[in-house]
């Protein structure tokens, strides 16, 4: 098995379960390795190295190639055609992190007969996996999803597919035991979050919230923060006010289970997930998660109150509501019988996570996609996932049509476009020709905001209200559903404008007309 890892080479939920897939085919006699970009000059992290089969060198991240893949298809193949002429095998491909890794491989499925077995991965609750794995299902071999949410999810998208999907719970490995300081009333409350340092999904801003709101109701906490990410710097810049955080960044992975072993309660407050590898590993240690409630993965894993604690609140909530909420079941937390907690996470993870399950899902995967038929992805489709309108594959080939249709009905009007991304980057001709005045784009990304496209200002939904505005067009295809209650709640005043009206299903994926 052949894993693609182009970005995040960095301690993650993506790159940790990758280096245990090789790890348990390895075990099993079964040749397996990553495939990962690097820049020029980029050495592979050490911690990588010994399970690196290529290198590509990109001069740019490939969500900046726009969709041009070209380059990457012959360096993709001399990777792949060397793993073949070894095994003498067909190889097996998981593209992960995005969807042009994904076009690469489909492209070669074309140049590359008996040689090429594409395999999808669901890593995560967010739209982008599952719209990706389905896109390139007619190459895709089999579908291996996290968790039981996610697998039923992909399954109703492709009925016709559904023995070809696979629940593979991630495996936590063996733990080595180290003496745990049970929580006593009489000392800070230990707490820790390991992961990316990242606010779309994570949203690490609530961690200065829930620091501001123990230091409000006078409880004494300690804070370590382990982990980098794009959202870093403003965590820096948020947390430096306060006393009790402690910012560690990357730390070997070797070194994760002294913190996790060091605190009480681990924190997690994500809008969304699969299933959390962190949150899994904090488990295995015995260090309590508390976690906000999300759809996929965490019901699995966690009884509230008995193997965990998890805490309501809206994906959409802002950094302080669930920083506020979190800081307030931990207060409620201190009262708890931890202990008992801890001792049925790990034997929760003992029973559900085990390593020789996971490489017996693993080695029925790769068998599976083995022995099936040559997939090769049509002629008729560009393979690339991004590029311009009906080849993109966050939109579909009438989204000019239908944002132009919506523009031309608001001429005069004081309008924001909400989504910053692919599908907008796509629409940016067709939105800054209309009738309409478009006065900014909304986005919910912090990095973002400040810059402009296509001269428009780009702004956090936090600073909408004041720019009068008198309606919002959705731009997105994937997240539609939930950029409309996000507005709905935020924008109640401004009328709120759907390309696309329904939840996205296969018959509706992007395509040519």
């Amino acid at each position: 098995m052949l894993i693609v890892l182009p970005s995040h080479l960095r301690v993650s939920g993506v790159t940790t379960w990758a280096m245990r897939g090789i790890d348990a085919l390895r075990s099993r006699g079964i040749e397996s390795g990553l495939l990962v970009h690097t820049h020029p000059g980029q050495p592979v992290p050490g911690f990588l190295s010994g399970y690196v089969e290529g290198v590509v060198e990109c001069d740019h991240p490939i969500e900046e190639l726009d969709g041009q893949i070209d380059g990457l298809v012959e360096r993709y193949g001399r990777v792949i055609s060397a793993m073949h002429e070894r095994t003498r095998r067909p190889v097996v491909i998981v593209p992960c992190l995005h969807g042009d890794a994904f076009g690469v491989v489909a492209s070669l499925t074309q140049t590359m007969p008996g040689i090429v077995r594409p395999v999808a991965w669901i890593h995560a609750d967010n739209r982008y996996d599952l719209t990706v794995a389905v896109h390139y299902e007619p190459v895709v071999c089999a579908f291996g999803c996290v968790s039981r949410e996610l697998a039923e999810q992909t399954a109703a998208q492709l009925p016709g597919r559904a023995s070809d999907v696979f629940r593979v719970p991630n495996p936590v490995g063996v733990v080595t035991q180290t003496e745990r300081s049970p929580f006593r009333s009489t000392r800070s409350v230990r707490l820790v979050y390991t992961g990316r340092i990242d606010e779309p999904q994570k949203r690490v801003s609530a961690l200065p919230w829930i620091a501001r709101t123990l230091h409000e109701q006078q409880i004494g906490f300690e804070l370590r923060v382990v982990g980098d990410g794009d959202a870093m710097d403003t965590l820096r810049e948020q947390s430096q006010s306060i006393s009790g955080i402690e910012l560690l960044g990357s730390v070997d992975p070797d070194r994760v289970a002294e913190h996790l072993a060091w605190a009480d309660l681990w924190v997690l407050p994500s809008r969304y997930e699969g299933q959390s590898v962190a949150m899994l590993e904090a488990m295995a240690c015995g260090c309590v998660p508390l976690v906000t409630r999300v759809r996929s993965g965490m019901n699995e894993s966690i009884v509230d109150g008995e193997s965990g604690i998890v805490v309501d609140c809206d994906e959409d909530a802002t950094g302080e509501q669930a920083g506020r909420a979190m800081g307030r079941a931990i207060a409620r937390a201190r009262t708890m019988d931890l202990g008992m907690m801890s001792e049925r996470a790990q034997a929760h993870i003992a029973r559900e996570h085990n390593p020789t399950r996971f490489a017996d899902r693993l080695v029925e995967i790769v068998e599976r996609a083995s022995a099936m038929p040559d997939p090769v992805w049509p002629a008729e489709r560009p393979a690339a996932f991004t590029g311009g309108i009906g080849v993109s594959g966050s939109t579909p080939w009438d989204a000019g049509e239908r944002m132009a249709c919506v523009l031309r009905s608001l001429s005069g009007r004081r309008v924001a476009i909400y989504g910053a991304g692919r599908h907008t980057i796509d629409l940016i001709g067709t939105i800054s020709a209309s009738p309409a005045h478009i006065v900014c784009i909304i986005d919910d990304e912090p990095t973002r905001w400040g810059a402009t496209l296509g001269e428009l200002p780009i702004v956090s939904i936090e600073d909408a209200p004041s720019l009068d505005l008198d309606d919002v067009v959705l731009s997105s295809w994937m997240h539609e559903d939930r950029l409309f209650e996000r507005t709905l709640k935020r924008l109640p005043t401004a009328r709120v404008h759907r390309l696309y009206h329904a939840a996205p299903t296969r018959s509706s994926i992007p395509a040519h007309p």
